[in-house]
């Protein structure tokens, strides 16, 4: 499961730094989960498909179907957590 999630990683075109900020991980868990080909918690995954919703969780399990979830396929970035949105509205 890891290495498709570094495939999503390369695919969006971000580091794993940035990847992990936007889902609010500590860069070190996804790091070190690829540089040794082990698991990640389903806290941290919960996290991931919360700011990812283009992945295809059944992909990122079980290697099944397409990597991204076209019903969900959003063309904007999430934003990082830590990042709040304002908008100014003109009344």
């Amino acid at each position: 499961m890891i290495q498709r999630l570094k495939q999503f990683i390369e695919y969006k075109g971000i580091s794993v730094r940035k990847f992990c900020q936007i889902c609010g991980i500590t860069p070190s868990t996804i790091q070190t989960a690829i540089t040794k080909n082990t698991s990640i918690s389903t806290d941290k995954v919960e996290l991931i498909a919360q700011n990812f919703r283009d992945l295809d969780m059944n992909w990122l399990f079980l290697g099944v179907g397409s990597m991204i979830n076209e019903q969900n396929f959003d063309h904007t970035e999430p934003q990082p957590k830590t990042q709040k949105n304002t908008k100014n509205e003109e009344n």
